[in-house]
């Protein structure tokens, strides 16, 4: 992302796979998972400069360290220095992804919040580097989100209004600060056609991908806690695994 190439601030996966077969090299929140101790980090720092005043804030060349490598950026951490990344490259194109702001609410609440409120990832976090990280540098970024630090009842109705509030403003400000030819309102069920018109791209032959259904994710965070587990087994014993593994299923 330095030089000429264009920025794309972005959120679902669907999309995400869209400018993949575009031709984008796209950062998404797996590209965290796939080498933690490199981005975890420094998002840590960043989100840590700009919301609670801890160290320098992060400019161009900050920002080209974490993301030099790609020319398409999605998710959290990225939509939340919409300010910041628009002034380290002016001329970066921005996908704003629209949807009714209570279906988003309820499938965040059926997904990642609820993963996010299995309070046994405090524990795992300090058996498995990748957990630890994750647990970190997500929880601060809804934190930053949603403008209220240490709050964990995402599947709480007073969570959910905050958020729905917040969600609705965020969309407002990316309105209000990026110039008009350079942002794009886009729906999934548009497809590739103003997609591929906003970016100067043929329509592909193949159909418009899909994004991960409400199971996917669920299972997908499951997995992420059964390797925790298994890492703790390993550390401390089979008692302890076990003893866990028993209040997960009372629990969940």
């Amino acid at each position: 992302m330095t030089g000429g190439q264009r920025l794309i601030v972005v959120a679902p996966p669907a999309l995400c796979i869209a400018l993949d077969k575009l031709g984008y090299k796209t950062y998404h929140m797996n590209e965290c998972l796939d080498r933690p101790t490199f981005f975890f980090p420094l998002w840590t720092e960043a989100l840590n400069a700009k919301f609670r005043g801890g160290g320098k804030a992060f400019g161009r060349l900050e920002f080209d360290k974490v993301l030099g490598e790609y020319d398409a950026l999605s998710d959290l951490p990225p939509a939340l220095f919409a300010n910041e990344l628009l002034e380290a490259y002016p001329d970066a194109k921005v996908i704003l992804t629209t949807r009714d702001t209570e279906k988003w609410v309820t499938s965040m609440q059926s997904t990642i919040w609820l993963a996010h409120s299995w309070s046994s990832w405090d524990i795992l976090a300090h058996f498995h580097a990748l957990i630890g990280g994750w647990r970190r540098c997500d929880t601060l970024d809804w934190d930053c989100f949603i403008g209220q630090f240490g709050r964990r009842d995402y599947l709480s109705l007073e969570y959910r209004t905050l958020a729905m509030k917040r969600f609705d403003e965020h969309n407002d400000h990316v309105r209000s600060v990026v110039p008009k030819l350079n942002l794009l309102e886009f729906r999934p069920q548009d497809g590739w056609k103003p997609l591929c018109e906003f970016l100067g791209h043929d329509v592909p032959v193949e159909e418009y991908p899909h994004a991960w259904d409400t199971d996917h994710l669920v299972k997908m965070a499951t997995t992420l806690w059964w390797i925790g587990v298994g890492t703790m087994l390993l550390k401390l014993g089979a008692p302890v695994a076990v003893a866990t593994g028993f209040w997960y299923w009372l629990k969940h």
